[in-house]
């Protein structure tokens, strides 16, 4: 009797471990949600999400069914790995490394090598097909070409029943990330105009300021500048600019150069008549006394229209790389702008051609 109430005893000892057998830990339950994921077995992995929270969890998330070309290069090298965690009581953060191409690096080797031919077949008259096509191909392999990079993220978990589940991705900035790759979306150089303009506008000649492509000096300036009319058109060139700047790695990867100096004019151009007309003043073209004859960078400028409806004001700022001077040696620039013409591409203005002396 005593052997068999051993036995009993036992065998109920079992059956409590076996029932009452303590959670997946919190990092091992992340890990496994990618697994399934990257699987595509999306509705076994959202298994291991808090109830109801399905859509957040998913925000981040990629339709593998329909990822190709460059999305599913990125997708391939994009990892998630969770290891250690912190429990307070029903709640547990998990530390998670999340690995992916550079997409820095991806877009600055797609500009050395390929924008290039692409400016040439758009110039050449290439349909939005091919250019599109041409531009998956560069991207591809500027792709291939990056390294990947890592950052330090983490994951909050909820204990639900007894078992770990996800209740929301912690990841600082993914989505911004992630989105890097969306060119109809935001330029890769907006970092750059955007962020430089707003802090040169309120430097003075001397003054460094700290920009998201880096430091920049100004080092001549001149911000007192007549409006000029030709035809219907005003034309205000509130600023021109010559910088110095020391770019950060990121910045530098893109521009091809650790140090980038530039002209920068900041103009307004306002259609003062009630008709429909052309003035090219984003097509703007420098002289420096240096000898250098400049156009804008496109990609690090604002786009300014060149058709102006009537009563139409556009602004914006123009960015002329120097290519064989610094700016410290910059003391006039010359600036040349098309005469303005109606839609008949009639005249109806003067060409403006004019000097400007930085102090």
């Amino acid at each position: 009797m005593k052997k068999l109430f051993l036995l009993i005893c036992l065998t109920a000892a079992i059956f409590l471990a076996a029932g009452c057998g303590a959670p997946t830990p919190p990092d091992e339950v992340v890990n496994e949600y990618w697994e399934r994921y990257k699987k595509g077995e999306i509705e076994s992995a959202l298994e291991l999400v808090v109830d109801e929270r399905e859509d957040e969890i998913s925000d981040i998330d990629m339709d593998i069914d329909e990822v190709e070309g460059a999305g599913e290069i990125f997708l391939k090298r994009f990892d998630v790995e969770a290891e250690g965690y912190e429990v307070d009581g029903d709640v547990a953060i998990v530390d998670v490394t999340v690995t992916k191409p550079n997409l820095h690096e991806t877009l600055g080797i797609f500009f050395r090598e390929g924008f290039g031919e692409l400016l040439a077949m758009a110039f050449e008259g290439a349909s939005d097909e091919e250019m599109d096509e041409k531009a998956e191909e560069y991207l591809l392999e500027a792709m291939e070409k990056a390294e990947d990079i890592s950052h330090e993220q983490q994951a909050e978990l909820h204990l639900e029943d007894g078992e770990w589940k996800i209740y929301a991705w912690l990841f600082d900035k993914i989505d911004e990330r992630m989105d890097e790759l969306d060119f109809e979306e935001e330029s890769v150089e907006d970092d750059f105009d955007k962020e430089n303009d707003e802090n040169i506008e309120e430097a003075e000649v001397g003054d460094t300021v700290t920009t998201e492509a880096g430091d920049m000096t100004l080092k001549a300036q001149n911000d007192d500048i007549d409006p000029i009319e030709t035809g219907p058109f005003r034309v205000d060139i509130e600023k021109v600019n010559a910088v110095s700047g020391n770019l950060n790695p990121e910045s530098a990867v893109i521009y091809n150069t650790e140090q980038l100096e530039y002209i920068q004019i900041d103009m307004r151009v306002e259609n003062t008549s009630e008709e429909d007309l052309i003035l090219y003043a984003g097509q703007a073209q420098i002289v420096t006394n240096t000898g250098e004859q400049l156009d804008s960078d496109m990609w690090m400028s604002d786009h300014i229209e060149g058709e102006f409806r009537g009563g139409v004001i556009q602004e914006g700022t123009l960015i002329y790389p120097l290519e064989q001077s610094q700016a410290d040696e910059i003391e006039t620039v010359r600036i040349i702008i098309s005469a303005p013409q109606d839609e008949d591409w009639q005249r109806i203005g003067e060409e403006i051609d004019f000097q400007v002396e930085l102090q």
